[in-house]
């Protein structure tokens, strides 16, 4: 009965060893390189570089538990290509870069990258036109406004703020203001610039984005 009792409990203990083993957290053999980003301007790109002192295959990539986003832009054998995000003063970021072996092992490893807030200066003239712009407002006054001024999408029988449009009407409004010097027009291209301002919606990666709120037939 002794001999019985003590075979399940060595049993057992192997058992658990070997759970715990392959989820091991051994990242001894595995170092940050020398040649990661540490300081970075927001915006800019940055990489990590794995280094390891063994021949085990594994791959690479940010955990979830990263306290602040960076955006991913490519994660290349042992190389991790990111942007650093958006910060309104200095700011320590610290990465979880998480390995995951071939044979179900994985080990953790950590990275604090400090992004500097980069100065914007100010325009001292006037930026030219967008390209693909015109100074022809007529082609927009069959558009359907709101009654601030800014268009409206109409799709199956609903009014929309399509941000594709808005940015349309806009760069013609400044086109023709650029050209003519109108307060008028001035005054419309700075109500749909304020929209356009505070219709951004910004990710958790620190960049702004767009949003349409009904589905666009020729992009799927």
């Amino acid at each position: 009965m002794k001999n019985s009792v003590l075979l399940s409990f060595v049993f057992l203990a192997i058992l658990t060893s070997s759970c715990v083993t392959s989820n091991s957290d051994d990242s001894g053999d595995y170092t940050i390189a020398a040649s990661s980003t540490e300081i970075i301007s927001e915006g800019s790109i940055g990489t990590i570089t794995i280094e390891t002192m063994i021949e085990d295959e594994f791959s690479v990539e940010l955990s979830s538990d990263t306290s602040t986003l960076v955006y991913v832009q490519s994660i290349t054998g042992k190389t991790i290509k990111f942007i650093a995000p958006n910060v309104k003063s200095e700011e320590q970021i610290p990465l979880s870069i998480r390995l995951k072996m071939t044979n179900g092992d994985y080990a953790n490893l950590s990275w604090t990258i400090n992004v500097l807030d980069r100065e914007i200066k100010a325009q001292i003239k006037a930026p030219k036109p967008n390209v693909f712009s015109t100074s022809n407002l007529k082609k927009h006054e069959s558009r359907l406004f709101d009654s601030s001024g800014v268009p409206l999408y109409e799709k199956d029988d609903h009014e929309y703020y399509y941000p594709v449009n808005v940015a349309q009407y806009s760069y013609d409004l400044y086109n023709h203001y650029y050209k003519y010097n109108t307060q008028e027009t001035l005054d419309k291209f700075l109500t749909n610039a304020t929209w356009l301002r505070d219709n951004c919606i910004y990710t958790g990666y620190g960049f702004c984005s767009y949003r349409s709120e009904f589905a666009i037939d020729s992009y799927k």
